[in-house]
């Protein structure tokens, strides 16, 4: 049995040669059985879903349920560098929308830019 820093350690690396760019962390206290996985590099879709937890179930060896795995994407192709005001940089911010859309807002003029 591994233990919980080289069972991260092996799910990053079959995830790196699989081709994603990612990090891997595990739950502390009463969560300490999840496993949290960022994607940074492409955009989330079912598919790459199942294929990063299938990636995962088979490194770890234990048959769990999809409530213990959370994959989160934060790869935004379409993200403008610049508003329309010219701010950049921490300038624009990101909001979460009443509507669980991530949205980018000017804190100098207030526009949204996505």
């Amino acid at each position: 049995m591994l233990t919980m820093k080289e069972e991260t350690r092996a799910i990053k690396k079959a995830l790196n040669a699989a081709g994603y760019e990612c990090s891997v962390k595990k739950g502390v206290g009463s969560a300490r059985c999840w496993i949290y996985v960022a994607i940074r590099d492409r955009p989330e879709t079912k598919e790459e879903n199942e294929k990063i937890a299938a990636i995962v179930f088979n490194v770890d060896g234990r048959r769990w349920g999809k409530d213990d795995l959370s994959i989160e994407f934060s790869y935004f192709p379409y993200i403008p560098k610049m508003c329309q005001c010219g701010a950049t940089g921490t300038d624009l911010n990101r909001v979460i929308g009443w509507d669980d859309l991530e949205r980018i807002k000017c804190r100098v003029c207030g526009a949204t830019v996505i």
